[in-house]
């Protein structure tokens, strides 16, 4: 089940900034501020840089901490909370491992959050959030949660509702599709004083596996997709209709791997038999074998659309769906859901795959022509 904060043993694999630390962010803008700084995002959680601009900071926070008369102010505050960073780094040996300095800047969030705003961070009020620590610790949540420190580009990531979605390709071409449950607590708590706002700013996600893999094959995810945007009269949405141009948008991902870059071949009779399957259908029995996602040994996930929207099912005695009368492959099995679009995901979904597809890339016009070309029927 999911964690709230905790002030020990964070594990910063599950981090994820729930939606209403989420919201302020993007609503007041800073999403695209911190995002612009990734440099020194990178310099502090991955690299440990301790020289240049993270160190005047750090001798700042020493210099004013010891100079303090004793009263307290936000800026003190801020200052303590810096020290008790750099405590860190020598007392934990934190410096040298980046996930141990990505748990003490969860504890200790005001270095992060005053290397990326500066001044701005007294300013916490105007960006919607109640003091400037709950503004804080939502920037590391979101830094964490977003991997922002690293240097790659193998994510896309969207939002909506209560989950944050990702589809992302490892340098190997591998397909992961997944989603988080994102939400959290926000209410307003009446006291003496006045009303104060409550709200999450740090959630750990379940540790159970959510979402999809392919081994180096995007195909059946794609036409997966395609044939849900038929089924729901979205075959001539413009991101399939101008796939082209999406693509010189988004740009394309190249791997490391050669068959994803050159191709296997397969030729037009594959792209016939990604056709050939239908996606299960709430309610209706197949009239041919159902479409498939195929991950690596046995595991593979069923595409089913039940109320409007694309789930993707994995075998699983104690799933809550049963597939009868799709055929024998599905006799006496029962699935669970273990990713969900809905309509209003389809455009993220097709910029990502477009932008990640891989083993054979020059599957991916001839999949779009064949799907354009019988829709237009």
């Amino acid at each position: 089940m999911e964690e709230q904060e905790s002030d020990k043993d964070i594990d910063v694999s599950r981090v994820v900034c729930p939606k209403p630390a989420y919201d302020r962010l993007n609503k007041s803008g800073l999403i695209r501020l911190i995002k612009s700084k990734k440099r020194q995002i990178t310099d502090l959680l991955l690299l440990g840089d301790f020289e240049g601009k993270i160190g005047n900071l750090l001798n700042q926070a020493r210099t004013n901490f010891l100079k303090n008369n004793k009263k307290i102010t936000e800026r003190s505050e801020m200052f303590r909370d810096i020290v008790e960073f750099d405590l860190g780094l020598d007392e934990e040996n934190f410096g040298a491992l980046s996930n141990m300095r990505e748990e003490l800047t969860l504890k200790h969030p005001s270095l992060l959050a005053y290397l990326l705003l500066g001044e701005k961070v007294f300013d916490f009020e105007k960006f919607g959030f109640p003091t400037r620590i709950s503004l804080e610790k939502s920037i590391a949540s979101f830094c964490i949660g977003e991997k922002l420190w690293s240097f790659g580009d193998r994510e896309w990531v969207w939002r909506r509702g209560d989950f944050r979605y990702e589809i992302s390709q490892n340098v190997h071409g591998d397909l992961y599709a997944g989603q988080i449950d994102a939400s959290g607590r926000d209410y307003t708590e009446k006291t003496l004083l006045g009303d104060w706002n409550i709200f999450d700013t740090l959630k750990l996600n379940i540790r159970d596996f959510q979402g999809i893999f392919a081994y180096q094959d995007w195909s059946q995810f794609l036409v997966a997709s395609l044939k849900y945007a038929e089924a729901i009269g979205k075959s001539k949405m413009p991101e399939i209709i101008q796939w082209k141009k999406v693509l010189e948008q988004v740009g394309a991902v190249g791997t490391h791997t050669a068959e994803c870059m050159f191709g296997e071949g397969g030729g037009d009779f594959s792209t016939e038999i990604l056709f050939d399957n239908d996606i299960i259908m709430e309610g209706k029995k197949s009239k041919k074998f159902p479409a498939c996602v195929y991950g690596d040994g046995n595991n593979h996930y069923i595409p089913y659309i039940k109320n409007g929207n694309i789930c993707y099912l994995f075998k699983d005695k104690e799933g809550e769906i049963e597939l009868e009368g799709h055929g024998r492959f599905f006799e006496n099995g029962r699935y669970k859901i273990v990713l969900e679009y809905a309509p209003e995901d389809l455009p993220d979904v097709l910029k990502a795959t477009y932008r990640f597809f891989a083993r054979d890339r020059s599957m991916l016009p001839k999949i779009m022509n064949k799907f354009i070309k019988e829709t237009s029927k």
